[in-house]
């Protein structure tokens, strides 16, 4: 109906943001893919593009905080939540932790990377929450800037990046000014694209 239309048809985009799912393709089939070191984000993002995606939106959250933590670290406490009920809110620093958000993979041309100014998930979980502290729009501005670097070598048609998010208040993660920094963020979004 696009190409009826005069467009050129649909770029559709999956969402790649977990580690430890079960995989259904390929050499990987049926297996639990924990995060390696070295080839996960790459057979993540794979993945997505043999269901039939032509493009990938990636969320290196998870992967951050593995970078962040370290593996082992990382799924203790995924096991103490999931498996003994743990309901302890889990922080990382939003100085450090923006810094590990992207992957080599990101570099691909159908990869567009997620910035993410903020995330304090409490008001939806409490106690049994992730919280991304210490944010601040500098540090905010940092991660565009290295996602932008992501992204300088594309084609143009392909220099996209995803914003999550503009005001998702009940996780902490918006743009929209507020009292404590007001207009800031979008300041420093600003300010990354401009220099």
């Amino acid at each position: 109906m696009a190409v009826k239309e005069g467009l050129k048809g649909f770029h559709f985009v999956g969402v790649e943001s977990s580690l430890g799912f079960f995989s259904n393709s390929g050499s990987n089939s049926g297996k639990k893919m924990m995060y390696d070191g070295k080839n996960t984000t790459k057979v993540l993002f794979q993945r997505v593009l043999d269901a039939g995606y032509d493009g990938i939106n990636s969320r290196g959250m998870n992967l951050a905080h593995i970078r962040y933590d370290s593996m082992l670290k990382y799924y203790l406490k995924k096991g103490l939540k999931r498996f003994f009920k743990w309901q302890g809110v889990i922080k990382y620093d939003f100085e450090k932790v923006s810094k590990l958000l992207f992957a080599e993979e990101d570099k691909w041309n159908n990869v567009y990377p997620t910035i993410i100014p903020n995330w304090d998930r409490t008001p939806r979980n409490g106690k049994n929450a992730i919280v991304w502290y210490h944010n601040k729009p500098e540090f905010f501005k940092q991660e565009v800037e290295i996602a932008l670097d992501m992204i300088k070598d594309k084609p143009m048609e392909h220099k996209i990046l995803f914003l999550m998010s503009w005001n998702e208040w009940g996780e902490g993660n918006y743009m929209e000014p507020d009292i404590e920094f007001g207009k800031g963020y979008i300041h420093a979004l600003h300010e990354a694209i401009e220099e």
